[in-house]
């Protein structure tokens, strides 16, 4: 009988970095950190041979290709149902898709006939059978799809997945040259078109979390058009907005745009702040208030038994996203309170996950994004370089780790280069 192949999540525990090991008690819902090699015994009810958290999520993740079947759509098996016996979908294709990348890159094997590269160039190739040669974009209108959360004002259905799908196929699956969207195309109007546009934009923000987002969108249709134009990767209307965006930094908690938050709420202030470090990562502007920000995460937004929890889908791995930003930029402020408030996460993404189901318990693929909280712990915890903004793995190349036969790991450092 062949084993199945490990995830890249499981790994010796004597390869682990930082002091501790942790672990996963079910009897006590609680997960706890022990000093590697001590014995695998709850602190709580003495239970033994307990599971670290990887070792569970690896588990449960590895069920997740029965959604797949489970949404499936019969005429065309490369376009997905948002929800088992609900309409095709293209949003839940696009997420679909990333999935696939997301789930191939931690190294857990696809139970589907082909290669990577034969399953991907099918899956891609019935979706550009939509592609509108007028905009260039995925035509939504007769395949079903809706947008489930803002982009802005003037974003619609088919810009969100056409503008999804092109970053997941240059970045999550390694295709950049099969699909893009064209400059200009990923919003209806430039909102970096002049500062008095600008500030018509941020005069609707909804809050920080959302802000974050739309502002980033705007900086990426901007920075789009200007290469296009041959006049670089930025311009004045970028640097003004990096500007503003310094200058309404918050020095105490690090956080960013308050003017767009009508209440206090830490899980928003944090959500947000993802959102507006995806624009430094983009430009690699220099970041402030480090450790200020840690300590927001840390002393404010941390639930003490289930870590990042919070109501969104996305609210769980975004502060962990930040965190790991940070500690990539140099910053290891209270870093093994980082990594046990990421171990504690655990908690929040089992309370979520349906087993039988082999998915979360909503049951649509709007639940991808919870999938995201094990890859950024992955990348806190065991510092692998999975996440795509490491610039050093490309997994249809070259393997993240290589088991030897000790058991022991070797982590592969490989430049990527599309």
């Amino acid at each position: 009988m062949t084993q199945t192949p490990l995830s890249h999540m499981e790994i010796p525990h004597a390869q682990w970095p930082g002091k501790k090991i942790y672990f996963y008690c079910p009897d006590c819902d609680e997960v706890f950190g022990l000093p590697k090699f001590a014995k695998n015994r709850c602190v709580g009810c003495g239970r033994e041979g307990l599971k670290d958290i990887f070792r569970e999520l690896s588990e449960r993740l590895a069920k997740s290709w029965s959604f797949y079947e489970r949404t499936r759509y019969e005429e065309n098996k490369w376009l997905f149902r948002y929800k088992p016996g609900s309409e095709v979908s293209f949003f839940a294709t696009m997420l679909a898709l990333a999935l696939f990348g997301a789930l191939r890159s931690l190294g857990f094997a696809c139970p589907w006939e082909g290669t990577d590269d034969e399953i991907i160039d099918e899956w891609v190739d019935a979706l550009l059978a939509y592609r509108d040669p007028d905009t260039g974009l995925i035509d939504c209108s007769e395949i079903g799809g809706y947008l489930w959360y803002s982009q802005g004002p003037d974003t619609t259905i088919e810009q969100y997945v056409s503008f999804g799908m092109s970053r997941t196929i240059e970045l999550g699956l390694f295709e950049p040259d099969r699909y893009s969207v064209a400059p200009g195309e990923m919003k209806k109007e430039d909102a970096l078109e002049s500062v008095e546009k600008f500030h018509e934009l941020v005069k609707i923000l909804p809050n920080s979390y959302g802000g974050g987002s739309w502002i980033w969108w705007a900086l990426m249709n901007h920075r789009d058009i200007i290469r296009d134009r041959g006049e670089g990767e930025s311009d004045e209307m970028i640097e003004y907005v990096h500007r503003w965006l310094d200058e309404g930094q918050d020095p105490e908690t690090g956080r960013w745009l308050a003017c767009a938050d009508k209440e206090y709420n830490p899980e928003i202030i944090a959500n947000g702040m993802f959102k507006v470090i995806c624009s430094y990562q983009a430009f690699d502007w220099e970041i402030h208030y480090k450790e200020q920000i840690i300590d927001f995460l840390l002393d404010v937004r941390v639930d003490p038994k289930k870590g990042f929890d919070g109501k969104g889908t996305c609210s769980i791995f975004d502060p962990m996203m930040v965190a790991w930003v940070l500690r990539q930029r140099g910053c290891d402020h209270r870093q093994e309170e980082v990594k046990e408030a990421v171990a504690k996460s655990f908690i929040a993404i089992n309370d979520r996950w349906d087993d039988e189901a082999g998915w979360y318990k909503l049951g649509t693929w709007q639940e991808k994004h919870n999938i995201g909280a094990p890859f950024y712990m992955v990348a806190v915890i065991l510092e692998l370089p999975i996440m795509i903004e490491s610039g050093s793995y490309n997994w249809r190349r070259n393997p993240l780790i290589t088991r030897q036969a000790d058991g022991s790991v070797t982590v592969n450092e490989v430049s990527y280069t599309p």
